[in-house]
């Protein structure tokens, strides 16, 4: 009986954890109920998720969907943070749970097939977010096109100047003279 529950956790973690592509593995091991379930629900706002694994099922999920690198993150009581949003996301919220919580332990992370150390991590936090790097990019892009735009502007402005000072200069020069038809 406990063999065939053992098999079916394997296979529900395999097929949860098996196509990630990007997770963090954190230590919990101190947090009180009430921080975990305020952990959870900050996570949730994010779409990220925290799934606490028994270490060594984890791991045989893991190797048998060929990601057997993360188990060595695996040290003590584990959780996995993973989601569906931007790897800096994900990185940002560990490091704030870090700073409010030291119980929280950060242990690395696995972005693309490849491991990461915690201070990869924490470097990973101090980038922009995807939104702020694509509206870093709209910005840019933006950029010559208003200019073009404000010159355009500029010169029609000063036609237009132009054109209503001749208007001017004619009209003084004509007011003296009757208007011809």
């Amino acid at each position: 009986m406990v063999k065939a529950i053992r098999t079916l956790i394997v296979d529900e973690l395999a097929n949860k954890l098996g196509d990630l592509d990007l997770c963090l593995v954190v230590n919990f091991k101190g947090i009180s109920s009430l921080e975990a379930i305020e952990l959870r629900s900050d996570l949730r706002v994010n779409q990220l998720r925290m799934r606490v694994v028994k270490n060594n099922l984890a791991a045989i999920a893991l190797k048998s969907k060929g990601k057997q690198e993360i188990a060595k993150l695996f040290d003590g009581p584990s959780a996995i943070w993973h989601g569906d949003t931007d790897p800096v996301t994900l990185a940002k919220k560990a490091v704030e749970w870090r700073a409010k919580n030291p119980k929280v332990v950060l242990r690395g992370g696995y972005l693309n097939g490849r491991l990461l150390t915690a201070a990869e991590v924490i470097a990973l936090s101090r980038l922009p977010d995807r939104k702020t790097l694509l509206g870093m990019v709209v910005g840019t892009l933006a950029a010559p096109m208003s200019g073009f735009v404000g010159a355009l502007n500029q010169i029609a402005s000063k036609f237009v100047r132009v054109v209503q000072q001749v208007k001017e200069q004619k009209e003084k020069a004509g007011g003296d003279a009757p208007a011809q038809a």
